[in-house]
């Protein structure tokens, strides 16, 4: 359908400028930290707050490690989703 191709073709616009104009790792890092800041993890947050286990590596968040929970309540080990975010960039 129409719509298909348009973000079929959307995405491959966007992957040939991010191959022609790559970002710095440094300033995909700073957005990242804009976007959804790290923040240590305690046990006086809220269930809803955060999930049990990082989404990535699926090892449990444990006291004090820096943890980034995302705007859809998934938790994750802040170096976690860092290397995860910048593979899916590149």
């Amino acid at each position: 359908s129409f719509l298909t191709l348009t973000c079929t073709s959307r995405r491959r616009t966007a992957r040939r400028q991010r191959e022609l104009h790559p970002l710095p790792e440094k300033t995909i890092l700073a957005l990242i930290e804009d976007c959804c800041p790290s923040q240590p993890l305690y046990s006086s947050f809220s269930e809803e707050e955060i999930c049990d286990n990082c989404v990535v590596c699926l090892l449990p968040l444990n006291d004090g490690e820096l943890c980034r929970t995302m705007a859809c309540r998934h938790s994750f080990h802040a170096d976690c989703i860092e290397r995860w975010l910048l593979h899916q960039y590149q």
